[in-house]
């Protein structure tokens, strides 16, 4: 199977929906308190963890999961083609990936793809998960 098509099929959860988009924005404010003080790594974090709670809720009111990054970012391009801003989910997770220890961390440095901006990266990945919420909200209301 291929790691985009990792979907599995369950009842529509409207409750565990809110309860998630409920998370995502306590997260997303933890992300705005963790940058005001200076903290940029854990705002990243923080709002990676938002928009990926938020997409959550999508899956969850639809009765879907996803097994995956792939999956979810392939679920939400077929069926909501244009609404996510999926594009800065993706650099959002590898901002965060690139700023961990480990050999991941260390081969994006080397290839470029981990920038010395992480206040940059932060503000950007908090913009991105704002974005995010919102377009889930509209989406549920």
């Amino acid at each position: 199977m291929d790691k985009r098509e990792d979907i599995a099929i369950t009842e529509p959860d409207l409750a565990g929906a809110v309860f998630a988009i409920d998370l995502a924005l306590r997260m997303l404010e933890r992300a705005r308190e963790q940058f005001a003080r200076k903290n940029y790594l854990a705002a990243l974090e923080e709002s990676r963890n938002s928009i990926r709670m938020a997409s959550s809720a999508i899956m969850l009111r639809n009765g879907h999961m996803a097994g995956n990054l792939d999956a979810a970012i392939a679920y939400l391009s077929r069926y909501y083609p244009g609404r996510f801003p999926l594009h800065g989910w993706q650099k959002t997770e590898a901002m965060a990936a690139s700023r961990k220890g480990g050999l991941y961390g260390m081969l994006a440095a080397v290839v470029g793809s981990a920038t010395r901006d992480l206040e940059g990266e932060a503000v950007g990945a908090i913009g991105t998960a704002e974005s995010f919420l919102d377009a889930v909200r509209r989406e549920l209301s």
